[in-house]
Parts: structure tokens; C-alpha cells; sequence
């Protein structure tokens, strides 16, 4: 009985491991909505960039396109866990990725420091 616990733990651990090495972000593109209210697509590049669109925001700059060259965007992964600032960390969000789901918090220096949660939604992948 000893045994067939270990090879089921040892089963999955494997799986895990497989699970966690196939994360990669690089050329995906998310639909994030905020607790704000605004809604984003973003595009993470092999380069640790990103490109972004406002599709719905209270700034008022809805329909801005902000490239990957204008390195208004970074991001890192480890494992399940994202992390990716804006506007030289004016908005820093970091999320945890479940399958074509993210899911996190943010914190804005805008007004003192708003801070609220966002849900990302895979639209595309490479």
C-alpha cells in the first residue's frame, strides 16, 4: 500500500510539474476587467513587453493603443504567478494563472494609491 501512495504522489508531482512548465505567456493576449469598471486587452511579448489597448476606462482614454516599443509595459512570470506594471509603475497588477484565467489585485500611485482585483480571460494564443 506503501508503494502505490508513492507512485500516485509521485504521479502528481509529474503532472504538476508539466502543468506549470506549459505557463508561458509570451505571445498570449488577455482580456482583463477591473473592479474600476475598466477593461484592457493585453498582449505579453517574448521580450518581457507588452502592448495594451484601453477598451473601456474612467480616464477617458478609451481606444489608446499603447505598443510594446514604447516600453510603457513590462511584465514577468514565475510559475502561475504574473506580475506586470504600466506607465512606469503607475498600476502594477499581479495574478495568479489557472488555465485561461488570471486572476489578482492591483494597486494604482493615482489619487494616493487605489487598489482593487481584475479577472484576465485568454482571447488568443501563438
Amino acid at each position: 500500500m506503501k508503494k502505490l501512495s508513492l507512485y500516485v504522489f509521485l504521479i502528481f508531482m509529474w503532472c504538476n510539474v508539466g502543468v506549470t512548465e506549459s505557463l508561458d505567456l509570451s505571445g498570449t493576449t488577455w482580456k482583463f476587467k477591473e473592479s474600476d469598471g475598466d477593461i484592457k486587452l493585453v498582449k505579453f511579448h517574448k521580450n518581457k513587453k507588452c502592448s495594451y489597448v484601453n477598451i473601456k476606462t474612467w480616464s477617458g482614454n478609451e481606444g489608446e493603443i499603447y505598443s510594446k516599443d514604447e516600453s510603457n509595459c513590462t511584465w514577468n512570470q514565475n510559475d502561475n504567478l504574473i506580475t506586470f506594471e504600466m506607465n512606469n509603475f503607475f498600476i502594477v497588477r499581479t495574478g495568479i494563472i489557472n488555465g485561461n484565467t488570471i486572476e489578482g489585485n492591483f494597486v494604482s500611485t493615482y489619487n494616493g494609491g487605489i487598489q482593487g482585483t481584475f479577472v484576465g480571460k485568454l482571447t488568443s494564443s501563438n
